[in-house]
């Protein structure tokens, strides 16, 4: 056997016996995005389960970590006048770029079946035109936006203007469970809405006799701002790799030279012929990453113990009459003088103040 076949052997037994465990190698990717919006300016927000990370305002240059190079992120784009937009972003991807849609403030008054409505839907419409995108350039930092578009409805004598809203991140602390959590919310909500928009736009339509007021239809997430989401711990028994030295058998091949006997003229004598190649077996000390396995408790916390989905959006209705108006009004003193209903993402009411009756709601 040649000296390159016993080596070779030697290799191959080796690995054999001592094996060489897998090298772990980190999944995640890390990289530079480029996120542009047509048109420019709109706020980014990072949407991290039920989080919303604000990144800044477009164009803009932003690190971004993905779990895997086939993982996606998503990106919000929000922006004053435009219809929001949620992307999917991979991993492979340089460059995002959000075509925003024009949001449409008022509602064509050709939809209306009820000729009488369509008419003062078509009245309306340049002054709601004309008042409502001042009120959200002012107030863009509050982060809220339309919903869709604005519309009357209701019947001759008894016509409301119905305001949609979307809300992202509310200003306040919404602790305690139940109906106390809940009045919270409602009254944050028509703190941070009522003067912004509402109030405004209701001393803009008061001169309409035929409005008897405005009805303040607001969407959020549910998930975040109703239910009190405590964590659960929940634990399980892994198997843990314990390292350590052990000892083995290692094959050890050497060559030893080896002699014959000649006689010549009656005399013996050993005459070198050649190599042979021996082996043995000796033990040696080896690291052995993973010697054994111990069992071991892990626990891991989750804050979801409802597993709703984080789309899901509750809604908080406040119906505001134009007689409850008066010349310098505060949005906290006119709480009770509206009529208020919450609803969960499923139509369940949660909470109510006096009586909303209004159609197609």
């Amino acid at each position: 056997m040649g000296k390159r076949s016993v080596w070779s052997l030697l290799i191959v037994i080796a690995l054999i016996f001592t094996g060489i465990p897998a090298i772990p190698v980190s999944a995640t990717v890390e990289k530079e995005l480029k996120i542009e919006s047509r048109p420019s300016g709109a706020e980014v927000y990072l949407k991290r389960g039920i989080r919303e990370l604000p990144l800044g305002k477009t164009p803009l240059v932003h690190t971004v970590e993905f779990h895997s190079e086939i993982s996606v992120i998503r990106m919000i784009f929000r922006k004053t006048g435009y219809q929001s937009l949620t992307i999917q972003v991979k991993a492979s991807q340089n460059q995002v770029v959000a075509k925003l849609e024009p949001l449409a403030i008022v509602t064509d008054p050709d939809i209306h079946k009820d000729a009488y409505l369509g008419e003062l839907q078509k009245q309306l419409n340049p002054i709601i035109n004309k008042a409502v995108p001042k009120l959200l350039e002012k107030e863009v930092q509050q982060n809220f936006n339309l919903a869709g578009p604005i519309k009357v409805a209701g019947e001759r004598g008894n016509a409301f203007l119905i305001l949609p809203i979307v809300v992202g991140d509310l200003k306040g602390n919404f602790k305690g469970t139940d109906n106390a959590r809940q009045e919270i919310l409602l009254k944050t909500l028509w703190n941070q809405l009522g003067g912004s928009i509402v109030i405004p736009l209701a001393q803009e339509m008061r001169g309409y006799r035929a409005l008897k007021g405005i009805l303040l239809d607001v969407r959020f997430n549910e998930l975040r701002y109703i239910h009190q989401v405590k964590p659960t711990v929940d634990t399980k028994v892994e198997m843990e790799c314990v390292p350590g030295n052990r000892t083995q058998m290692v094959l050890q091949m050497r060559q030893v030279p080896y002699y014959r006997n000649e006689t010549w003229n009656g005399v013996t004598r050993q005459v070198f012929a050649g190599y042979r190649t021996e082996s043995q077996l000796v033990p040696q000390e080896v690291y052995d990453p993973c010697l054994y396995r111990r069992p071991v408790t892990k626990s891991f916390v989750k804050f979801d113990p409802k597993g709703r989905m984080a789309k899901d959006q509750a809604r908080a209705l406040y119906l505001l009459p134009f007689n409850a108006l008066t010349r310098k009004v505060v949005p906290e003193e006119l709480y009770t003088k509206l009529n208020i209903l919450l609803l969960d993402s499923k139509g369940k009411q949660l909470k109510s103040q006096g009586s909303i009756k209004i159609p197609s709601l």
